[in-house]
């Protein structure tokens, strides 16, 4: 079968003796799940780089505070002990 698209914009198949329409449409098949996933990582790429963007600012606005204050922190440790630098 070959596929041909009318004017009307309807599809018709047409028989083909070698096969080559199954092969054409599993490719067809192929190509449309990977343009969803494709589409889904570009998604997933924008998420995160909105996240680190985010989490620079406020990476900038922590240290600033430290600096305001004198460079005095205290946070904690693995082991649960506080440390103030």
């Amino acid at each position: 079968m070959i596929e041909t698209v009318l004017a009307n914009g309807h599809t018709r198949f047409l028989r083909r003796p070698d096969g080559l329409l199954i092969e054409l449409m599993r490719l067809r098949a192929v190509c449309r799940r990977q343009k969803a996933a494709i589409e889904q990582l570009g998604e997933d790429v924008a998420m995160y780089r909105s996240a680190a963007t985010a989490l620079t600012v406020q990476n900038i606005a922590l240290r600033e505070a430290v600096a305001a204050s004198g460079g005095q922190s205290s946070h904690t440790r693995p082991g649960n002990r506080v440390v103030t630098s």
